[in-house]
């Protein structure tokens, strides 16, 4: 989960995620399987409640998640409307991991920190 979180916070390549985290395949097979029992839209949805309840407007809160959903490769900036697009370049918002990671354990993610292995 910590890959997933830091390939959300940098914006990086699935291939730079750092080793030491997990192996970016393991990463990118986890988000797809994620993706596919639709964990990613229920977070969604819980995030931009999350925002809007702190004080972000409505609008706000949804560039906020269309500009992550770009940055996790869920929308690419081709599928968005034209100006979407435009309006989405004009906002950036700081991703707020304890907030991701709450939301993540309350639709059932067990474990949202690094695990090392002792060799």
């Amino acid at each position: 989960m910590e890959a997933i979180l830091w390939k959300l916070r940098t914006g990086a390549p699935w291939r730079d995620i750092p080793e030491e985290l997990c192996s970016w395949k393991t990463a990118y097979s986890r988000f797809n399987r994620w993706s596919k029992t639709g964990l990613w839209a229920d977070f969604f949805l819980a995030y931009e409640k999350k925002l809007i309840r702190n004080g972000y407007s409505q609008t706000e809160a949804m560039f906020a998640v269309i500009s992550m959903q770009v940055e996790l490769g869920l929308v690419k900036n081709e599928q968005l409307d034209k100006a979407v697009a435009e309006q989405l370049q004009r906002y950036t918002y700081p991703v707020m991991p304890m907030d991701i990671r709450s939301i993540l354990k309350s639709l059932g993610v067990k474990s949202t920190t690094v695990k090392l292995q002792v060799n």
